[in-house]
Formats: structure tokens, C-alpha cells, sequence
């Protein structure tokens, strides 16, 4: 009775052993599909050269980049079909080393129903969440959906375009929020060390800022045209100097093809002109339009590209500019002014 006993203990033990090794092993397995060896971008394509990216949501495309043929220069053709716009490279190199870095760590589901509940859904599915993102290298190519950000652990989920089946991945990828957020910003390209002078020059409304140091050394300062230090005082010691700055740092909010935007419907505001160290002349035209304030530039050089665009600018920043003779100045209270807050 005794020998029995042991001997359906070991059939037992036997069987309950050899689950736990189909198990471990089956979890395993499943585990190391989905570690630090699985990566979201295989090695082969990691290897290679990336050509062009594109990114879109349900309602439009975000960017569709591609690299110029021997050039270190990435162009966008998501504003038109016509006419590329240069990249900011920093947003693109980051996104392009984010996904190359990062891996697959946990399965989800396979179910097409659940795709939604990750952000997973097509972008073509009305009311997806989804981003659609393809990188073309040189040796293939690779089209993933990106959805929502991993609520309780670092990480987003994902899934390849071509396969039901969802991940978590160890990134949060930042993607282009609109498709002018990854342009390049830079317009006239040149800073005040560079600049000689800047005017106003619509009628009625003129002033001027003449560079006062050009040693190239020390940080440029500006005076005003006319202004006499013994009569008047200027509204703070470095107005001018951020009038001029402004002006070099403009940054939009959006930009149009010049010669598909309707123009009637510009109000001028004001206009100017700046003289660079190298005598070159660039003049900037500022439009109302709806509340926003538009620029025009007509430059030289390498940023001439910026001449085809008509720009919609940060409102705070752009207003500073325009400004009249009087704005630059430190107007006292009168006698009356004095009195009445008294």
C-alpha cells in the first residue's frame, strides 16, 4: 500500500513537474519576444540610412520629409507638393533616435475590437487617435501606428500597420503637434552682430536704429535717430536693443504658400528695412489679417527661400515692433496727471 503511494507521488510529481517547464518555458519564450533584444526598429534597417519620414493623424499630415540627394539637409513637402520648406534637424534627429533606441516590452492584445482602447485604431477609422508613422531607409521601410502613453510605467503603445498585434514600448515618442511644429524657424538668419541698422519706414511713422559699436566684439548697441539725451530719456535702457532682437528672432505660428494665399484681405501695418554688415538690404512687411499679424520678407542669400511664404507670427512678439517715434520714449505725467492722483 505503502509502494503504491510513493509510486502515484512520483507520477505526480512527475507530471506536476513537467507543467511547470512547459510553462516557465512558454513564458519564457514569450517574455524574451518581447525584451531588450526585441527591438521596435530591427538591426538591419537600424543600419541603414533613413531617407524620409512621414507622420499623420486622422485629420492631416503632420510632416513628409525626405533627405536631399548628397546633402545633409531634410526638406518638407507637407505644406505643399510644390514647394519643400527646410526642417529644424533637432526635433527630426531626436524622433529618429528615440524610435531607433527603443524596444518592445510587453505584448497586448491582438484583437482588431481593442485597438482603440490603446489609441491603436487606423487613422483612417473616424474618430482615431492614432499616428501613422513610416520611415523609409535605405534597405526598406517600416509603417507603425503610435497611440496613447502608458498610464502606470514609462512607455507608449504601438503597432506595426500590417498586424493586429499591440505593444508597449520603454519611449515616449514627441511627435509634430501641427504640420508647421518641425519646420525650420529661422528667417533672417543673421543676428544683431551682423546688423548695421533698422527702420521704420512707412510714411509718417519713420524711425531708425543706427549701430552704435562695430568692433564685432563687444554686444551690440543702437541709438536713435534724432534722439537728444539732454530733452529726452528713453522708456528703458535697452529698448532698442529688443526692438532689434525681436526683429532677428521672430518666430510663426504658420506659413503659406505666398502665391496661393489670398491678399486682398491684408491690412498694412508697418514696414521695414535693415542693412546688414555685409551692405545687403532686407525689408519686412507687416499684414493684419483676422486678428493676426502676417510678414512678407524680401531678403538675399541662403534664407531668400522665405521671400515664396507669407508668415502668421507670434502676436506678443511681433507687436513689440510696431511701435512709433513717441514708444521709445519716457513720457512724464503733466501737472493735471499729477494732481488727479493726488
Amino acid at each position: 500500500m505503502q509502494k503504491q503511494l510513493i509510486g502515484i507521488l512520483l507520477v505526480l510529481f512527475v507530471l506536476i513537474l513537467g507543467a511547470y517547464i512547459v510553462i516557465y518555458d512558454g513564458n519564457t519564450k514569450n517574455s524574451t519576444s518581447a525584451t531588450s533584444a526585441n527591438l521596435v526598429i530591427s538591426e538591419a534597417l537600424r543600419n541603414s540610412e533613413v531617407m524620409s519620414i512621414e507622420i499623420r493623424s486622422a485629420n492631416q499630415t503632420l510632416l513628409k520629409a525626405s533627405k536631399l540627394s548628397n546633402e545633409n539637409k531634410w526638406m518638407a513637402s507637407q505644406l505643399s507638393a510644390d514647394s519643400a520648406y527646410p526642417l529644424d534637424k533637432t526635433h527630426l534627429a531626436g524622433f529618429v533616435q528615440s524610435l531607433a533606441d527603443a524596444k518592445l516590452i510587453e505584448a497586448k492584445s491582438k484583437k482588431p475590437e481593442n485597438h482603440h482602447r490603446l489609441g491603436l485604431s487606423s487613422v483612417d477609422d473616424e474618430g482615431s487617435s492614432a499616428h501613422l508613422v513610416v520611415v523609409e531607409f535605405e534597405s526598406g521601410d517600416v509603417r507603425m501606428l503610435i497611440g496613447n502613453e502608458a498610464t502606470n510605467q514609462a512607455g507608449q503603445y504601438i503597432r506595426y500597420a500590417d498586424d493586429d498585434q499591440m505593444w508597449l514600448m520603454d519611449k515616449r515618442l514627441s511627435l509634430p503637434e501641427e504640420k508647421y511644429s518641425w519646420l525650420d524657424q529661422s528667417l533672417l538668419g543673421f543676428t544683431a552682430k551682423e546688423l548695421i541698422s533698422l527702420a521704420r519706414t512707412d510714411e509718417g511713422k519713420q524711425w531708425s536704429l543706427q549701430r552704435e559699436n562695430l568692433d564685432g566684439e563687444a554686444l551690440p548697441t543702437f541709438r536713435l535717430s534724432d534722439f537728444d539725451a539732454e530733452e529726452d530719456e528713453l522708456r528703458f535702457e535697452t529698448i532698442l536693443e529688443d526692438v532689434v532682437n525681436n526683429m532677428l528672432s521672430l518666430e510663426y505660428t504658420a506659413v503659406f504658400l505666398l502665391n496661393s494665399f489670398e491678399q486682398s484681405s491684408l491690412s498694412p501695418v508697418a514696414e521695414f528695412e535693415l542693412v546688414d554688415t555685409n551692405q545687403q538690404t532686407h525689408n519686412v512687411k507687416l499684414f493684419e489679417n483676422e486678428g493676426n499679424l502676417m510678414a512678407l520678407f524680401n531678403t538675399v542669400g541662403e534664407q531668400s527661400y522665405i521671400n515664396n511664404w507669407i508668415y502668421e507670427l507670434r502676436d506678443y512678439q511681433a507687436r513689440e515692433l510696431v511701435k512709433e517715434y513717441e514708444d521709445f520714449l519716457l513720457v512724464e505725467p503733466d501737472d493735471n496727471e499729477v494732481k488727479e492722483q493726488e
